[in-house]
């Protein structure tokens, strides 16, 4: 008895090893690659937008490139499908089934990267939790000794990615593991407690379309339309067997999962330990070979007055952040006619993101490399200038995104609010770095609804001394009502984003199939 439990300790301190010493090296994969990515973005934006302008003196420079790159991400569109997905479905995903899809990883890749090289107000984020997430579940499935432990590796390659390409392992860990569950006050009296992306009963509901019972119900009462209370109550019958099926299945699988070898806390410690090791990874191959990299304010000391600003910055800067589910709800109304013309919907989309970066130059690209800029040319600026950039700069990041421009929304609700906060501190007596900051953290909260994310986001671009205004503005936003209308439209854009997936893997299915009953 006694060899065999010292067996199984062995055995038990092994298996912990061997997954420390695998989420370490999986950790510095990601941080690699995620900096061979931003490289290579870097390169091509350098080439576009610097080198072919001075070989090339046109002043619709801009319109052109973007409507150049609308017609290629369309195309992409049109044939490998809405990919990258969105940031919260692919963490939520992750999160669900334990894995990320890594059957697409060459058109994900090239559809995340066009976006970003001509010029398109998005944030690469998304792109990156999507390859590296799937390039984790693949190397896990690969592996034997890591198999068993696939949800694990990809929740380390997505918390990873994250805190190397934000330049902050705390803030990775968070945005993963947060949830915006009774974050906001809902504008619905009627419901205990709003119904947002982290709630569980809104998850279950709008994840129920990957079940492929439920799939099943649904041809059975297309096939049957004609049969009446009978079809109604075969429909019935089979709803009820398939979710005692389903049941079962849950079961079975929680039966079968490897029994957790560490504690939780324990395996939190690691997962925050990968992707420090991901951050100092990305961090050393910026240092040999030097990028511009993220610009970080200095502290400069505040007094009464900008103490006093929090507030109402906090709650007007929150109310900008409205625009963002606003502009989606009349973009998506806008292109209703063409939603289905993959290539004219981009082109359409690059045409006025060229457009409007060639009135106000700071609306393109995601904005992380626009920020030591705009800190010094915001003087030269007005305050109407500067608040029409921060408008229009929300606007085609929404415009982008719901065109087929796929990619993440952080970096240009950060850039916008900054620009926000400038614009303010032309009118109001108060500090314009901390104008800036204050301003940027209370959209992006607004947006993100993640407050501890969001604060640990800041602390990338600012000095430490502004933790607590920043913690305030953030929490602020808490207290602002998030209108029922937002939760509808944005429930009904996820709904399509899961639609659409499900269409893709519809169709790789018969595909597969087809190619199965040929051979």
């Amino acid at each position: 008895m006694e060899f065999w439990l010292g067996q199984q300790m062995e055995l038990k301190t092994k298996n912990r090893l061997t997954f420390l010493v695998y989420a370490l090296i999986l950790g510095a994969f990601i941080g690699a690659v995620t900096w061979l990515f931003l490289w290579a973005m870097d390169f091509c934006l350098e080439l576009i937008w610097t080198d072919l302008p001075e070989r090339i003196d046109f002043i619709y420079l801009p319109v052109a490139v973007c409507t150049i790159g609308g017609v290629l991400v369309g195309l992409c569109k049109k044939y490998f499908g809405s990919v990258p997905g969105v940031l919260s479905i692919e963490l939520e995903e992750i999160k669900r089934t334990k894995r990320a899809d890594y059957k697409n990883l060459p058109a994900v890749a090239v559809s995340a990267f066009l976006p970003l090289v001509f010029g398109g107000s998005i944030g690469p984020e998304a792109a990156l939790v999507s390859i590296l997430g799937g390039l984790s579940t693949w190397i896990a499935d690969h592996i034997k000794t890591t198999a068993k432990n696939v949800k694990a590796y990809t929740e380390i390659g997505a918390a990873a990615t994250l805190s190397a390409m934000f330049g902050s392992p705390f803030f990775g860990f968070a945005e993963i593991f947060e949830s915006r569950k009774n974050s906001f006050i809902s504008f619905d009296e009627s419901a205990d407690k709003p119904i947002t992306i982290g709630s569980d009963a809104f998850d279950d509901e709008i994840f129920d379309e990957f079940n492929d019972d439920a799939g099943e119900i649904n041809k059975i009462s297309s096939e049957n339309t004609n049969s009446g209370k009978v079809n109604a109550e075969k429909i019935s019958n089979e709803k009820i067997s398939n979710e005692k099926v389903n049941t079962e299945k849950i079961n079975s699988e929680k039966e079968e999962e490897e029994p957790d070898i560490f504690p939780k806390r324990s395996k939190n410690l690691i997962y925050f330990a990968s992707a420090i090791v991901a951050f100092g990874v990305f961090a050393v191959l910026s240092h040999i070979f030097p990028e511009s990299g993220i610009y970080r304010y200095e502290y400069v000391p505040f007094g009464l007055n900008e103490w006093l600003a929090i507030l109402p910055l906090a709650v007007i800067s929150s109310l900008f952040g409205y625009l963002y589910y606003i502009f989606g709800i009349l973009i998506r109304k806008g292109i209703r006619p063409i939603k289905e013309k993959k290539v004219l919907l981009a082109t359409v989309g690059g045409f006025i993101l060229g457009l409007a970066g060639l009135l106000l130059p700071y609306t393109l690209f995601s904005g992380e490399a626009q920020i030591a800029q705009i800190a010094v040319e915001w003087t030269t600026m007005s305050a109407f200038i500067l608040l029409l950039t921060a408008v229009v700069k929300i606007f085609v990041s929404r415009l982008c995104f719901l065109t087929g421009w796929r990619g993440g929304h952080i970096f240009p609700i950060i850039f916008s609010g900054l620009v926000l906060g400038y614009a303010f501190s032309k009118i109001v007596p108060v500090d314009p770095t901390f104008s800036a900051l204050i301003c940027s953290a209370a959209m992006t909260g607004m947006v993100l609804r993640k407050p501890v994310a969001t604060v640990l986001v800041y602390l990338i671009i600012c000095p430490i001394e502004y933790l607590i205004p920043l913690t305030v503005a953030t929490v602020i936003c808490c207290f602002i009502p998030f209108p029922k209308m937002f939760e509808k439209a944005e429930r009904e854009e996820i709904e399509e984003e899961l639609e659409s997936k499900k269409q893709m893997h519809d169709k790789e299915k018969q595909k597969a199939g087809i190619e199965k009953s040929g051979n």
